[in-house]
C-alpha cells in the first residue's frame, strides 16, 4: 500500500511540474540562422503539395552541432558544470547520452536521478527541477529541443516551496 501511495505521489508530483505553470509566457531567444538552397533535381513521378505551413524549429538538424552548458544543483548546494556539445536534438537524449541522468524505474519519463544522485520523494519530498536559462521547463526533458547556447540546470528540490 505504501508503494501505490509513493506511486501516485510521485504520478502527481510530475503533472503538477509539467502542467502546473502552463499559463505563463516563456520568451526564447533564438540567434539568426542562414539558410541555404541547394539545388534539386527534377524527376517525371508526380508530388503531392499542400498549403499548410511549414514550421521552421531551432532543433538542430543532424549535421549540426549544439552547444549548450548543463549545471547541477546536488542537495548538499555543491554545483557542477558541464560543457556539452552533441547532435542530439533533445535534452533528455544528449544527458542520457553523456549519463547525467536516469529515469525511474516505476515512471517512463520521470527522471530520478541526475549526475549520480538519486531524489528520493519518501525521503523529504526530494526531486529534480529542470530550467532552461533560469525559466523553469514547462515540458518534460524529453520533449525539451535543444537550443545552441542555452543553459540547462538541474535543481535538487524538496517539495512544492
Amino acid at each position: 500500500m505504501k508503494r501505490f501511495i509513493s506511486l501516485l505521489l510521485a504520478l502527481t508530483l510530475l503533472l503538477v511540474v509539467l502542467c502546473g505553470c502552463a499559463g505563463g509566457k516563456s520568451e526564447e531567444t533564438t540567434a539568426p540562422t542562414e539558410e541555404t538552397t541547394a539545388p534539386t533535381e527534377q524527376t517525371d513521378a508526380p508530388t503531392e503539395q499542400t498549403d499548410a505551413p511549414t514550421e521552421q524549429t531551432d532543433a538542430p538538424t543532424e549535421e549540426e552541432v549544439t552547444h549548450i552548458t548543463f549545471r547541477v544543483t546536488h542537495d548538499d548546494g555543491e554545483l557542477k558544470e558541464f560543457e556539452l556539445s552533441t547532435t542530439k536534438t533533445t535534452l533528455a537524449e544528449v544527458l542520457i547520452d553523456e549519463n547525467l541522468v536516469t529515469e525511474s524505474a516505476e515512471s517512463s519519463g520521470f527522471y530520478d536521478t541526475v549526475d549520480g544522485e538519486y531524489a528520493d520523494w519518501d525521503d523529504n519530498e526530494g526531486w529534480w527541477c529542470f530550467y532552461c536559462d533560469g525559466e523553469m521547463l514547462m515540458v518534460g526533458i524529453e520533449e525539451t529541443e535543444l537550443v545552441d547556447g542555452a543553459v540547462y540546470e538541474a535543481v535538487f528540490t524538496h517539495g512544492f516551496n
